[in-house]
């Protein structure tokens, strides 16, 4: 599949040349055409009896050449105005002041762009709603790995993946065309979730020893900030702003962590309403924070960035919020477990309503919004990819993907491009615009 960076708008032609300004009325020369030097003055009339004023200028002498017309943009030079006939003669042989100057010709038409250019990513245009997210290509299994848990975009098309099975982190700088292996971190066998905060500063956490691993280069090496209050896993980072950022334990602590000097030093702020893991969150502006509670299906809310939470309560029957994403304008889509339910809420995460079971699947693992309302969602039974284009509403199953039994992360980078991340034989899928 060939990919591009999409563009919608088309150049158009260069422009008709503008036609040759008209002849200057009686008494001054016509003007020059576009571009053309300007006609020379009219010869002076003969002497005779006074005669009536030229209907151009007052009596008097031949008035002089009207300047040029201004030239078209782009239009070749117009052919030399043609001399304008003399003025009559004055009864009094002074000189009256001079015509005025022929009206100049129109510019011709430039050549131009026949339909203003869109924002570069076309994330309005219909083309880009009917492509983006629809093919995929397989990059197959990397690094040996069993599952891709985590991916993560940084900007400039440099890109982290983390992984289950020796608890590795992979790099790529082509935005996931290519990966290189940074190898195991830290002794861990999971990565489980890697956030990226700002200025080259990324989080990263892990289990079994439930460390936050923390780099300072996008991403190229790695320093140990050790275990935090005693969790084993830590299952979901969420960036707030302002070095603020929270962080979910996934075993049976539950807790909530909490930091405001971009991840250096953490504060706990202990088990959330009787849950045992928090692995998802999701940001959705001005302080208001939703994160999934496992495993007693609730969904709980802060509106003070982090810093107090409010339970919404068990959702439709289920045990496990596994995933968010937010279209924006205080639309919010969750991912349940065991139902494999898609949950949607219009009032920034404060109610939610229940679209159902979606295609027969049982966990809804990854949810990710790629604009113009196309929002992806990722399960796990049959390892299918689901595509909406009306900000969640409703779905479409585009099937089973790279003979996959989940897809437990999809990340849309820009510029049309998206990846998936799979297990068990932890692939790396790709989509992109496809060129028209």
């Amino acid at each position: 599949m060939h990919c591009s960076f999409y563009h919608s708008a088309q150049y158009g032609q260069d422009g008709a040349t503008g036609p040759s300004g008209p002849s200057g009325a009686t008494g001054p020369s016509g003007p020059s055409g576009l571009s053309g030097p300007s006609g020379p003055s009219g010869p002076s009339g003969p002497a005779g009896a006074t005669g009536p004023s030229g209907p151009s200028g007052l009596v008097g002498a031949t008035g002089p050449s009207g300047p040029s017309g201004p030239s078209g943009p782009s239009g070749p030079s117009g052919l030399v105005g043609a001399t304008g006939p003399a003025g009559a003669t004055g009864p009094s042989g002074s000189s009256g002041p001079s015509g005025p100057s022929g009206p100049s010709g129109p510019s011709g038409g430039g050549g131009g762009v026949t339909d203003e250019p869109m924002d570069e990513y076309c994330l309005f245009d219909m083309a880009f709603i009917e492509s983006v997210g629809r093919e995929w290509t397989d990059l197959g299994q990397q690094a040996g790995e069993a599952i891709i848990f985590t991916i993560c975009y940084l900007g400039n098309g440099v890109a982290l993946a983390g992984t289950n099975g020796t608890g590795k982190i992979l790099r790529s700088t082509d935005y996931g065309a290519t990966w290189s292996d940074l190898g195991q971190q830290y002794s861990q066998t999971t990565v489980q979730t890697i956030c990226y905060l700002s200025n080259g500063i990324v989080l990263a956490g892990a289990l079994p020893g439930g460390r936050i691993l923390r780099s300072t280069d996008y991403g190229a090496t790695w320093s140990d900030l050790g275990q935090q209050f005693g969790q084993t896993a830590v299952n979901g980072i969420c960036y707030l702003g302002n070095g603020i950022v929270l962080a979910g334990s996934g075993d049976t602590l539950g807790k909530m962590l909490r930091s405001t000097d971009y991840g250096v030093t953490w504060s706990d702020l202990g088990q959330q309403y009787a849950a045992t893991g928090i692995p998802a969150f999701c940001y959705l502006g001005n302080g208001i924070v939703v994160a999934g509670a496992n495993p007693t299906g609730k969904i709980i809310r802060s509106t003070d960035y982090g810093l107090t939470w409010s339970d919404l309560g068990v959702q439709y029957s289920e045990t496990h919020i596994n995933s968010f994403c937010y279209p924006g304008n205080g639309v919010v889509l969750a991912g349940t477990y065991p139902g494999g339910k898609i949950l949607r809420s219009t009032d920034y995460g404060a109610t939610w309503s229940n679209l159902g079971q979606q295609f027969s699947q049982s966990n809804i693992l990854a949810l990710c919004y790629a604009g113009s309302g196309v929002a992806l969602a990722g399960t796990l039974t049959n390892g299918k990819i689901l595509r909406s284009v009306d900000y969640g509403a409703t779905w479409s199953d585009l099937g089973q993907q790279a003979g996959e039994m989940m897809f437990r992360v999809i990340t849309y980078f820009g510029r049309g491009i998206i990846l998936a991340g799979s297990g068990i034989h932890g692939k790396i899928l790709r989509s992109c615009i496809v060129e028209r």
